[in-house]
């Protein structure tokens, strides 16, 4: 089962138990023991080569290795994170983040739900947009001005598919003030520029 067969309808994602699990394991998440009480909430826009996704859901531990992308990029929106990948391991809270290259792999454990913003790019996209992007995986701080303008455009572009107070403001989903932006153009994720992201972030050049 492919995650296309998955893809959410303009409404969102609102799934539970082994449903949950099974579009978890096609958007890239691998879960682990019992999907009794997995709930997952969200939505994503998918193209060949691109994706972006915000995610919210219940699961203590999931594993992601996957050869379909170059590089994901993980904006917390909500909760802590503790993340690991080969000899490498950080916390990350809300307002930080982590690139890391999908061909390598990686766990994400929680005590509690929590709400990322994923961007998912593959190969082709990296070479037009990225430069040297690290074999390990790279934390991104709150104080960080790109990662705001990435986490406020992926929201707002996501939020053009879905009606106000869908999948939010229940003690089952996601809370809506963090959860809602107004609409935007996926353009600007990239906006001609090339990324290169560093111990401290991202830097930014001209396009070849």
């Amino acid at each position: 089962m492919t995650f296309r067969e998955h893809r959410p309808a303009p409404r969102g994602i609102n799934l539970a138990a082994q449903a949950a699990a099974r579009w978890m394991t096609g958007f890239g998440w691998s879960t682990r023991g019992s999907t009794a009480g997995l709930r997952v909430f969200g939505n994503v826009l998918d193209d060949e080569d691109f994706t972006i996704a915000r995610v919210w859901h219940t699961a203590r531990r999931v594993d992601r290795r996957s050869e379909r992308w170059g590089v994901a990029v993980v904006l917390v929106v909500e909760g802590t994170l503790s993340v690991r990948s080969d000899g490498f391991h950080a916390i990350l809270s809300e307002g930080q983040g982590l690139v890391h290259r999908t061909s390598s792999a990686l766990s994400v454990e929680s005590e509690q739900p929590h709400g990322t913003v994923e961007v998912l790019l593959g190969n082709d996209y990296l070479d037009r947009y990225w430069n040297d992007v690290p074999e390990r995986p790279v934390v991104l701080g709150t104080d960080l001005a790109s990662s705001r303008v990435l986490l406020a455009t992926t929201m707002s572009t996501l939020s053009s598919t879905v009606k106000p107070g869908e999948t939010t403001g229940s003690r089952s989903g996601p809370r809506s003030r963090t959860w809602s932006t107004p609409c935007s153009s996926r353009r600007g994720l990239s906006s001609g520029r090339r990324l290169r992201p560093t111990r401290l972030g991202w830097s930014v050049g001209p396009c070849r």
